[in-house]
C-alpha cells in the first residue's frame, strides 16, 4: 500500500493554514491554531482515528474565529482527500447511522460525524 500521508498549506488574505497528516499513524497531534476547542476536536479525530495529525494556523482571531475554522476545514479536508488516494484500507470508529455518518456515544450525548472527500472545486 502507498504511504496515505499529505502535506496541503492555504493561504489567504485572513489565514495562512498548514496541514500534515499520515493516515497510518499512531494517533498524535501537534496544533497550534489558537482556538482550544477547536484544537480539541481535532485531537480527538487524530487519537481515535490513530491519524498523526500537524496543523498550524494563524488567522485574524482578533477580529472572530470564522476565518480560521473554515480554513483550517478546508485545508484539512483536502489534505485527508489527497491522504485517501485510493480510499482503500479505511477503519470506522463508531456506529453506522447510514452509508456515509457514523455516531458514537459521548458522555451523555450521541454525536455524529460525516466527512465528505470529494474533488469539489468550492473548496479551493
Amino acid at each position: 500500500m502507498n504511504s496515505r500521508t499529505a502535506t496541503v498549506r492555504r493561504d489567504t488574505t485572513e489565514t495562512q493554514i498548514s496541514v500534515t497528516l499520515n493516515l497510518d499513524g499512531s494517533g498524535k497531534s501537534k496544533l497550534s491554531i489558537g482556538l482550544p476547542f477547536l484544537e480539541h476536536m481535532l485531537d480527538q479525530v487524530a487519537r481515535h482515528g490513530m491519524i498523526d495529525l500537524d496543523i498550524t494556523a494563524h488567522g485574524d482571531l482578533k477580529i472572530d474565529a470564522h476565518h480560521t475554522v473554515e480554513d483550517v476545514g478546508i485545508t484539512f479536508g483536502q489534505a485527508l482527500t489527497q491522504a485517501l488516494g485510493e480510499k482503500k484500507g479505511i477503519r470506522r470508529y463508531g456506529h453506522p447511522a447510514s452509508s456515509t455518518t457514523f455516531s458514537f456515544p459521548a458522555r451523555a450525548s450521541v454525536n455524529s460525524m460525516s466527512i465528505c472527500s470529494t474533488n469539489s472545486s468550492r473548496a479551493s
